[in-house]
C-alpha cells in the first residue's frame, strides 16, 4: 500500500516528510483492503476497543473497529 501514500517534503515545516493517505481513501477498494489487512491478525479474537489518537487514525480506526466489532475510543 505505500505506493499509495505521497510523501510531501517540508510540511507543514522544513524537515517534515508529511504522509498523505488521500490518495488511498479515494479508492473504496484500497480503503477496505487496508482495513481488511489491518484487521486481519484479530479476527476471531476478542477485541474490546480500539483506540485513535488523531486525525488520520479516527479514518481507520472507526472502520477497523467496525469490522472487529469493538468499542471506538
Amino acid at each position: 500500500m505505500k505506493e499509495f501514500v505521497r510523501t510531501v517534503l517540508d510540511y507543514p515545516i522544513p524537515g517534515i516528510e508529511f504522509r498523505d493517505i488521500t490518495p488511498l481513501l479515494q479508492s473504496s477498494g484500497l480503503f477496505k483492503r487496508t482495513v481488511d489487512e489491518m484487521t486481519e491478525p484479530w479476527q476471531g479474537q476478542k477485541v474490546d476497543a480500539i483506540l485513535s489518537i488523531e486525525a488520520r487514525g479516527f479514518i481507520m480506526a472507526g472502520a477497523i473497529a467496525y469490522k472487529l466489532d469493538a468499542a471506538f475510543i
